[in-house]
């Protein structure tokens, strides 16, 4: 009798056993498949971060460079030329995209007092020595010489 009754349910037992496993076994590479798109989701979001850092690192690093070489000509020369200001325009033209408006005023300010500072310094000349007028463009020049050599010294400690 149980031999009958296995002979006559085998086929139809075997048959739901195997579309059970079929069932679990898809399940699973479906699963697993799903958890592979997330972990290839996750990396493509991290190389597009990094590859946004990498572009804005190398931007903001040539803003630095051209900080760095228009003060460093400003403390050989005492003046920065036509030239010098214009490569340091340019140099510093994304640091308002890059950075907080605190740093981008603060590049103004550089590039205001270079230019006072030129003007001072082709004033001085005009007036004769021990003039009150040439002392005061002295005076003047001198201040912003000193504040522009302090933000040299200030970006040379922040490295």
């Amino acid at each position: 009798m149980m031999y009958q009754f296995f002979k006559d349910f085998a086929g139809p037992i075997a048959t739901i056993l195997a579309a059970i496993a079929a069932v679990c076994v898809t399940g699973y590479f479906a699963w697993r498949q799903t958890q592979i798109a997330k972990e290839q989701a996750d990396i493509a979001k991290q190389k597009v971060r990094h590859d946004v850092f990498e572009r804005q690192y190398e931007r903001r690093y040539r803003v630095f460079v051209a900080v760095r070489k228009f003060l460093c000509e400003i403390g050989t020369r005492r003046i920065a030329s036509d030239e010098d200001l214009r490569a340091y325009v340019i140099g510093t033209g994304d640091a308002v995209f890059l950075f907080d408006d605190d740093f981008a005023n603060q590049l103004k300010e550089m590039h205001d007092r270079a230019l006072k500072l030129r003007t001072l310094e082709e004033m001085k000349d005009t007036f004769v020595v021990g003039d009150i007028n040439r002392n005061s463009c002295i005076a003047q020049s001198s201040e912003h010489f000193m504040w522009l050599n302090h933000q040299l010294l200030i970006s040379q400690t922040n490295r």
